[in-house]
């Protein structure tokens, strides 16, 4: 029996080990794809992206099963892109006065940043990447000093948040029944609505919120609160400095969660548009138009050029 017993504990361990090694080998493999932007074999076709999708959800699963851990784990990140960052700027301050990007996976996968931008025109400022994978707005908020401020960026290129939502963070268990969004409607369809007044909560008048209007109340929005908080942080420590916010994509993995993840992309990005009205001096522009981007960095830069002339 204690034979049997044994043996059974020894083919139970030896498989739960065989499936870590094989899981740590899918999410190194995914990773390798977004770095050289082209999908790995078992990522291609229909039960490529179903295979993806399983994957980033029992990501968020384990992150949200253990904020603790994965905080140290961005704090790890964080400490490490800082240290990348310092021995980029040198004695000579190379990154000074530049083009900061800062948020989560979006811009740490895209490997190429400095370069595309060069070789789009943008040559009045160095452009440099302070993302770091994984991150939610709260840890972005956390390293601002180390990651951006110390190196005082004309303009700051923000892209944070999708992780916050995929996570539930500030959201509750169950999600609140979708007001206006479908899967197929894209984002950049949203009209821009100045007409609504935000708060530092991510709560917002107007449609889809509480009031007059008689429509139900809005969850609060905390990659929104800290967004706002994140804003203020760099206008306190750079006056003139502008930002620039990235919107929110619904992927096809937000699209396979179904409604309610939908409506939270699509409210986050309409609570940044009026946010941006009301704050002056911050910008959004929608994620996908690389040209519209650097249109926007390069007008900023120009503009700082002039301001800082007088």
């Amino acid at each position: 029996m204690a034979l049997g017993l044994g043996l059974l504990v020894v083919v139970a361990a030896g498989i739960a080990t065989s499936a870590g090694v094989a899981f740590a080998c899918l999410v190194w493999s995914y990773k390798r794809s977004l770095e050289r932007e082209e999908d790995a074999w078992w990522l291609k076709g229909e039960k490529g992206k179903a295979r993806g999708s399983l994957l980033l959800r029992t990501l968020f699963w384990l992150a949200s099963k253990s904020p603790a851990t994965h905080d140290a784990q961005m704090a790890d990140e964080a400490e490490a892109k800082a240290k990348l960052l310092v021995n980029a700027d040198g004695v000579g301050g190379a990154l000074q006065g530049g083009v900061c990007f800062i948020g989560s996976s979006t811009f740490t996968f895209w490997t190429r940043l400095e370069d595309d931008m060069r070789e789009a025109g943008i040559t009045d400022a160095k452009c440099f990447n302070a993302a770091f994978g994984g991150a939610c707005t709260r840890h972005v908020n956390a390293h601002i000093e180390a990651l951006c401020l110390r190196f005082r960026p004309k303009v700051v290129v923000y892209f944070c948040g999708t992780n916050d939502i995929n996570l539930d963070v500030g959201y509750p268990k169950v999600a609140p029944p979708p007001a206006v969004a479908t899967a197929s409607a894209p984002v950049v369809k949203q009209p821009a609505s100045s007409s609504s007044s935000c708060d530092s909560g991510g709560g917002c008048g107007g449609a889809g919120s509480s009031g007059r209007s008689g429509v139900a109340v809005v969850h609060r929005d905390e990659a929104h609160t800290n967004f706002l908080h994140f804003v203020g942080m760099v206008k306190a420590a750079l006056p003139g400095c502008r930002v620039v916010l990235l919107a929110a994509t619904v992927t096809p993995l937000v699209v396979e969660r179904q409604a309610p993840y939908v409506e939270r992309f699509f409210r986050h990005n309409r609570l940044a548009r009026d946010a941006c009205v009301l704050l002056g001096g911050v910008e959004v522009v929608e994620q996908g138009d690389f040209q519209l981007l650097v249109a926007h960095i390069n007008a900023l830069c120009t503009l700082m050029v002039v301001a800082h002339s007088f």
